[in-house]
């Protein structure tokens, strides 16, 4: 039989036809293979009936099944026992459908955990409509829907949080399309219907709002973060619909796409009404206390404990140290002006301050530039910083030089009245020896017995000598030493005593005294005594028809300052004073003498034992079976360490 050479020629061209039609199906199973592989898919194939058979590398890789293991219906079993059958049901209506497979169900891997996958299936058709086989892909989605969950819980926090966090609000405007989503507290922030905000609606929607006077600035700054990419950053008042501002502070940034056209533009804004309402209520506290402070000349200042250097003094507080608002004033400076027998007291009581964390109050002189003389009263604390920033000093200072010039103006009205005061008892007492002399004289001058005579002149000598004595002593009492000196207690108790020896016994007031305090102590002595007389002059005034007067001393310790010294005790036996009397004696001008008396003794008293670092006390009783006043004083033993004289300059 003879074939014809074009016969032979249509066979060859169809076996090399048919080798390229297979290689290019090769090529393209391969290429899909690669393709399913690379988005994490498991590529497998079931007959027309849905049974799987045949060899499926992808699935006995992905499950570790074998031909023989996954052959039929037998793949089900690397499928989870809770997924398996639900599994089944769908895929035989599928088939019996010849529809899409779509499903999600968890299967063991080789390695032994179960992955959750998404499957999808189609079957294959040939020219006639039937079903040739099933092509379908099991996608592991395990991290993605991982993910996707975390993503969805962090969602619903943000939202709770959102939602329980009241003046929070998220926005996110679509710049092309110009609608702005936003979550609930945005909307209500804006005063926005929040469900209009979730599905979108104009920028207006939310800008009509906004004040007028803040609105040009919000749009600029709008325009600025769009056209320079910077971030958005704003704050701005919101009128309610009572006409009240809502201030918010608004943050987002612009997203553009590939090409640099804007798209998005998100942010989160926050309700800052408290926060700004707190800031003005501080700044109008500021503003007041900057007001009062300059109303009443207090000055102000900060020091940084750490470097010791002022990190702020005001102008009041430098003109209180002689220096001009402009002038460059320094902690080195400020030290230099104090007078130099206070300036180590001063720093000693602002160190125990910040050692002891407490408040300190202390008076002070300055010497300005111009050597004048000013008396500054100053007090202040440690500011402590939640941050851990090291603590500050900060202080006030008051210019009290006027007050310390009529303190001293009074006090020596006290000191003449006192003085008019004593003046009879001294007259009394020089008066009966005088009288005296002037009797022995005159007999002296009668008796012609020289013994006698000189008996007269000896008495007559006698008499001047206590004369004498009370003249020294009236003369130590008012005159003041520059200087500190040590002292007994009793020494200074018989001073004062003797010159009113006269007026106690002509009063019927019988003293009677204690003395357990001998240690000296070291004081200013015309001011202790200046106290003491003042005291015992009120116990005589007290006991008008006779009376006890107990006076002691003992060493002691005072609890409140832990520092040791003497107490004194001045006990009478008088009326007693009510209850409203001892509230006010030691007020300055308050008497019950009338006018005999100035009401300033012992207000100057609690002045005079305050610059000793001491104190004055007292109780009373207008009891019938108890009556009396008892007056207690405290002297450190090192007083006048801390005493400031008054000074006329």
């Amino acid at each position: 039989m003879k074939v014809r050479a074009e016969d032979e020629s249509d066979s060859v061209a169809q076996i090399v036809l048919d080798e390229s039609v297979v290689n290019a199906l090769r090529e393209s199973e391969q290429r899909f293979r690669i393709a399913t592989e690379a988005v994490s898919g498991v590529l497998w194939t079931n007959d027309s009936n849905g049974e799987m058979h045949g060899p499926q590398p992808a699935w006995s890789k992905f499950t570790g099944q074998t031909q023989e293991e996954y052959s039929g219906y037998g793949w089900s079993t690397a499928v989870h026992p809770d997924d398996a059958q639900p599994t089944i049901d769908k895929w035989q209506e599928a088939v019996r459908e010849k529809r899409l497979f779509a499903f999600e169900h968890r299967v063991l891997r080789a390695d032994g955990q179960y992955r959750l996958c998404s499957i999808r299936a189609l079957p294959a058709l040939d020219e006639n409509g039937l079903v040739r086989e099933w092509v379908g892909v099991h996608t592991d989605i395990t991290e993605d829907r991982q993910t996707r969950e975390a993503l969805a819980n962090t969602d619903e926090r943000l939202r709770l949080a959102l939602t329980v966090a009241h003046g929070i609000g998220t926005w996110d405007w679509d710049v092309v399309e110009n609608r702005v989503y936003a979550n609930e507290g945005f909307a209500r922030i804006y005063g926005v219907d929040p469900a209009k905000a979730a599905v979108g609606v104009s920028l207006e929607e939310f800008t009509r709002n906004i004040h007028p006077k803040d609105i040009a600035r919000v749009g600029e700054a709008i325009q600025r973060a769009m056209l320079t990419g910077e971030e958005y950053r704003e704050e701005y008042r919101l009128l309610q619909p009572d006409g009240s501002p809502c201030w918010v502070s608004a943050v987002g940034r612009l997203k553009r796409d590939a090409s640099g056209i804007p798209v998005r533009f998100p942010g989160v804004v926050f309700d800052i009404t408290n926060i700004r309402l707190a800031d003005d209520a501080l700044r109008m506290s500021e503003e007041t206390h900057r007001i009062a402070a300059e109303v009443s000349q207090l000055g102000y200042c900060r020091l940084d404990i750490a470097t010791l250097t002022l990190v702020n003094s005001t102008p009041i507080f430098k003109a209180h140290h002689g220096y001009k608002p402009e002038d460059e004033f320094t902690y080195v400076e400020l030290l230099a002006s104090l007078h130099l027998e206070d300036r180590e007291r001063v720093i000693h009581t602002v160190q125990c301050a910040i050692q002891e964390q407490t408040v300190y109050r202390t008076e002070y002189r300055v010497v300005w530039p111009d050597g004048s003389l000013h008396w500054i009263s100053a007090s202040g604390g440690l500011i402590q910083f939640e941050d851990g920033t090291l603590p500050q000093m900060t202080g006030v200072s008051l210019d009290v030089t006027q007050k310390h010039i009529a303190e001293l103006a009074l006090m020596q009205t006290e000191k003449l009245a006192a003085v008019g005061r004593l003046a009879s008892s001294i007259a009394h007492e020089i008066n009966n020896p005088l009288e005296s002399v002037t009797n022995l004289l005159f007999l002296a001058r009668g008796s012609e017995d020289i013994d006698e005579v000189h008996r007269y002149l000896d008495t007559a000598d006698e008499e001047l000598r206590r004369v004498s004595i009370i003249a020294n002593q009236t003369l130590m009492f008012h005159k003041q030493s520059a200087l500190p000196r040590e002292i007994s207690c009793p020494t200074l108790v018989s001073t004062v005593l003797s010159m009113y020896e006269g007026k106690l016994r002509n009063s019927a007031i019988t003293v009677e005294q204690r003395d357990r305090g001998q240690r000296p102590i070291r004081v200013y002595e015309g001011d202790i005594r200046q106290v003491l007389s003042n005291l015992l002059g009120n116990a005589i005034d007290a006991m008008p028809h006779g009376g006890r007067l107990l006076i002691r001393s003992r060493e002691t310790l005072d609890w409140k300052t832990g520092r040791r010294g003497v107490a004194l005790t001045f006990a009478d036996t008088g009326s007693g004073m009510s209850a409203e009397t001892k509230a006010r004696i030691f007020e300055p001008f308050y008497t019950t003498k009338g006018m005999s008396g100035t009401g300033l003794g012992l207000w100057i008293s609690t002045e005079i034992m305050q610059r000793h670092g001491g104190r004055i006390a007292v109780r009373s009783s207008q009891r019938e079976e108890h009556h009396g006043t008892v007056f207690g004083l405290f002297l450190p033993f090192d007083g006048a360490a801390t005493a400031l004289m008054p000074s006329a300059e």
